[in-house]
């Protein structure tokens, strides 16, 4: 009969210690990315790219599918100056763009 010293229990306590750090980190940063990132994401769009275009930019919502890497925004739409006085006519818009699925 084999007997378990106490150093090789402590070498087995710790792997799993950081087994179950390293399984809770990865839960983590996926839940992060798949609640919060878009929400960020789909603000920062919008107010960098107005300012960088100097018109109105509005996303509908952003999808972020981090175990297939994917990136899909919905409802993109870049606005006309609002000094031409046709508030809300849209210069160039898209309704879906990302990865499609075959």
């Amino acid at each position: 009969m084999t007997t378990i010293t106490p150093q090789r229990f402590t070498g087995y306590k710790r792997l799993g210690i950081s087994l179950g750090v390293i399984a809770v980190l990865i839960i983590l940063l996926a839940a992060i990315s798949y609640f919060w990132l878009p929400g960020y994401a789909k603000s920062q769009i919008e107010i960098r790219l107005s300012e960088l275009l100097q018109r109105p930019v509005t996303v509908a919502s952003i999808e972020i599918k981090p175990h297939t890497l994917e990136l899909i925004v919905h409802g993109f739409q870049v606005g006309v100056k609002a000094d031409t006085g046709e508030p809300g006519k849209s210069l160039f818009s898209f309704n879906k763009i990302g990865r499609a699925h075959v």
